[in-house]
């Protein structure tokens, strides 16, 4: 048997679709609700979910609270705005103590811890993660349809740097949080003292930087410093397509060398499709096919006609 656990607060829109999902596993329903005043409760009660109330704690606190009352072989954490679309039984084929599932927004996967039968820990106070990256990936997949409040978010957040002044960790998702609410000099000013405070090279500071050009190519139309945290993102992880696609992005539309920005964009195809399918990296799919392929089109399409045309 199967242990589910929720966090919850009025998802009533949601939860639904999220607890039908699990109808094939038949598990034990643990929600721990932070003050719905909606129909959210009522809806889980009707899935014979148990209900705990939380006031006032940090969400991973809350989750190894309810760990410490499951007493089942195999966990499972799912938020009420998501729900299982494939295999949701792919923890009874993993090798390890914890497993990963493939978590699909729009069209962007990555792979999350999930699954565990050990004593895992939940550790940061928001998104909150199982303490360990270690463990397999399984075959479930899992779609999510929305997300933490952000207002509500940036409190706790401040909350935690406040309680944990040495963490570089809040400042990675306020960066998040302000890239998501288009407050993009709020977003560039803080991801940069979290890139001050944490040196390494790894899938954080990485995507990071990616997401910083990205601003700069959209927002700021600046060259140089797209490409500078494009050419640090490409040293770090030469088979993300999607770093190409961006630096094709940046001599198509700022630059008007669509010669160049083909030769990027066939790139992305080529050194994409070289991607080993278990990478845990983040995956824009659209970026290893669809859209080089489009652009590559436009670019011959420009380059053909050795005109002065300058798309806007």
């Amino acid at each position: 048997m199967l242990t589910v656990q929720i966090l919850t607060k009025n998802n009533q829109n949601t939860i639904l679709k999220t607890l039908e999902s699990l109808n094939g596993l038949k598990p034990r329903i643990l929600i721990g609700d932070y003050g719905s005043v909606d129909d959210t409760l009522d809806i889980c009660k009707k899935f014979q979910a148990e209900i705990f109330r939380f006031k006032g704690i940090p969400r991973n606190e809350a989750r190894n609270r309810l760990i410490n009352i499951s007493k089942e072989d195999w966990n499972l954490w799912i938020e009420p705005w998501e729900s299982i679309l494939q295999n949701p039984q792919g923890y009874k084929k993993i090798n390890d103590n914890r497993g990963y599932v493939r978590l699909i927004k729009g069209s962007m996967v990555t792979w999350e811890l999930r699954f565990w039968k050990d004593k895992a820990e939940f550790i940061n106070p928001i998104f909150e993660t199982i303490d360990s990256g270690i463990g397999s990936n399984s075959t479930t997949v899992i779609a999510s349809c929305g997300g933490i409040n952000s207002n509500e978010a940036i409190e706790m957040l401040d909350e935690w740097k406040n309680s944990d002044p040495m963490s570089n960790k809040p400042y990675y998702y306020q960066s998040c949080l302000f890239l998501a609410q288009g407050k993009y000099d709020e977003f560039i000013r803080m991801s940069e003292h979290y890139l001050f405070l944490d040196k390494r090279i790894n899938m954080s500071t990485t995507m990071i930087r990616y997401y910083q050009a990205l601003v700069q190519i959209n927002e700021f139309k600046s060259v140089k410093n797209s490409l500078k945290k494009l050419n640090l993102c490409l040293c770090a992880k030469p088979l993300m397509a999607e770093f190409w696609c961006l630096t094709g992005d940046v001599y198509y539309h700022l630059l008007h060398k669509f010669k160049m920005a083909n030769e990027f964009y066939e790139n992305a195809l080529i050194l994409g499709k070289k991607r080993l399918g278990s990478d845990r990296w983040p995956m824009d799919i659209s970026k290893y096919e669809k859209y080089p392929k489009m652009m590559i089109d436009s670019c011959n399409k420009i380059l053909s006609k050795n005109t002065d045309f300058i798309p806007i």
